[in-house]
């Protein structure tokens, strides 16, 4: 990998020159752009589209703010679009009633029913996508061969043209894809819900790179999915009793996708875990050195394009690679569990996706975490809360651990103390 070798994202001055030369280039394409768009800012003005009603700009699309989950303004804006809305709410509700009803006259084997189940999924859309990985994880919820079936939307999905790589990279960068990339490939090496990714070179002998490009349309199609899985939350809680609360639910669900569609946030949370982990870190002995995350090309990096290093490393399931690596199952199944341990406890900071798509071993042994589209905050409290609870587990001590329970929200503040502790 680039990293490797002199002349790669190891030769810090290498490095260096190129993300000086990259912010060159943008600024010389900006200064064309800003006298072109001051020539014709005059004609542009009248032919402007209109601010209100039909012509609005959509809430995902204001310029002003990043991107963020609005239901109010999403259910707003789509009241305007009644037939969008109808089509695409007959859509889901025929795929889905035909999963149900397969289901119900158990027509096929269960296989056969939860590949159908799949394949709905993916041609629905990000969102889901998105609803079929989290279902993939109850066990407790669904029969295993659905889990299995949905756990390959993991990475298995069709990818985009490569025409719209390109058309987002020049619109993102404000200049033409070659002026930065040697080529951008036919396809990419990878094809999730809502990005996919290619392997790239800069020009001029640069750095190899891992080009993270959001879906097209992707924001339209989650917003207009949240009003339909809403419409539809609130129809069942209408006539049916149920204890969770639904709405919330998709709220939670739709609201983390678009967490994860603005690749700035993604680029700051990959700098806070390099900062945590690199030597001289302070995550102490056997962590230290030893995880990391690519490298981000800031000069490259926009809301919807996110370059990284490219790092060649092994899967832990290749246990041959992993060994080559001059390390053991054992090894790898402690360092993981060590530094999941320390973010939870210790930092607060998790990477709260951590499959093993999302995880390398490199070359030199290192474990290197990708996609950081999903973290999370655990506060000081709850971390000590943790702690407490463990503690109150080891040494039984029934009263301190059901405290603890409530503090981390497993128990409902009005519990029956005693009760819960006897």
């Amino acid at each position: 990998a680039g990293w490797s070798r002199g002349g790669g994202w190891g030769d810090e001055e290498h490095t260096a020159a190129i993300r000086e030369r990259i912010r060159a280039v943008r600024a010389s394409y900006a200064g064309d752009d800003g006298r072109a768009h001051s020539s014709s800012a005059a004609s542009s003005s009248s032919s402007s589209p209109s601010t209100s009603g039909r012509g609005a700009v959509p809430p995902w699309s204001r310029p002003d703010r990043r991107a963020v989950y609005d239901p109010a303004a999403f259910d707003e804006y789509f009241s305007r679009r009644p037939l969008k809305v109808m089509y695409r709410f007959l859509e889901v509700v025929t795929r889905l009633s035909d999963v149900g009803a397969r289901v119900y006259v158990k027509r096929g084997t269960i296989e056969e029913r939860a590949a159908r189940m799949r394949r709905h999924f993916t041609e629905l859309g990000p969102a889901f996508v998105k609803l079929g990985q989290v279902l993939s994880t109850r066990a407790d919820l669904l029969p295993a061969s659905y889990c299995e079936q949905l756990g390959q939307l993991q990475d298995n999905l069709p990818p985009a043209s490569r025409e719209h790589a390109l058309a987002l990279l020049r619109r993102e960068l404000d200049a033409p894809p070659e002026a930065f990339f040697e080529r951008i490939p036919e396809t990419p090496v990878a094809a999730a819900s809502l990005a996919q990714v290619y392997r790239a070179r800069t020009v001029d002998g640069g750095l190899d790179v891992a080009v993270k490009l959001q879906r097209p349309g992707l924001a339209e199609s989650v917003a207009l999915d949240a009003t339909i899985l809403r419409l539809i939350a609130r129809i069942v809680r209408r006539f049916v009793r149920l204890r969770s609360d639904v709405v919330g639910i998709v709220d939670e669900l739709i609201g983390r996708i678009f967490d994860e569609m603005d690749y700035r946030r993604e680029a700051d949370s990959i700098r806070r875990f390099r900062d945590v982990y690199r030597v001289g870190g302070g995550a102490g002995s056997g962590l230290e050195g030893l995880v990391r995350a690519p490298a981000v090309l800031d000069e490259l990096s926009t809301r919807a394009v996110l370059v990284m290093e490219w790092i060649d490393g092994a899967r832990l399931t290749d246990v041959d690679a992993v060994a080559a690596a001059g390390l053991t199952p054992s090894d790898l199944l402690e360092r993981g569990v060590r530094c999941s341990l320390h973010q939870l406890l210790e930092t607060g900071f998790m990477h709260s996706d951590p499959h093993p798509g999302n995880l390398l071993v490199a070359p030199d042994g290192s474990l290197v975490y990708l996609d950081f589209g999903m973290v999370v905050e655990v506060s000081p409290g709850t971390r000590r809360a943790m702690i407490r609870g463990l503690v109150g587990f080891v040494n039984r001590d029934a009263n301190s651990l059901v405290g603890d329970l409530r503090t981390l929200d497993f128990l409902p503040l009005d519990v029956d103390h005693a009760a819960a502790g006897a």
